[in-house]
């Protein structure tokens, strides 16, 4: 998996994307949750990374749209665009 990219966003901590599976990594108390989604297009990952509401975009365009399992990330560096 790629690095993740920093958000601006109280909810979401990061997100990547590689081969049409978007990762995103959600701010939690003391765990390194995160879910991937399969199936997203390029261009709702790009919208994601560029909208102004990171956790509307989310709630609209990714919660529900797309299969999703919950993953464990371990040593991930978050980067900035």
């Amino acid at each position: 998996m790629n690095n993740l990219i920093k958000v601006e966003s109280t909810a979401i901590k990061g997100v990547a994307y590689e081969n049409k599976v978007m990762t995103i990594q959600f701010h939690r108390q003391a765990d390194n949750r995160a879910y991937a989604y399969f199936g997203v297009p390029r261009e709702v990952f790009n919208k994601f990374t560029s909208c102004e509401s990171v956790g509307r975009y989310y709630s609209q365009e990714v919660r529900g749209q797309y299969d999703s399992e919950e993953i464990e990330l371990y040593n991930t560096i978050v980067t900035v665009l």
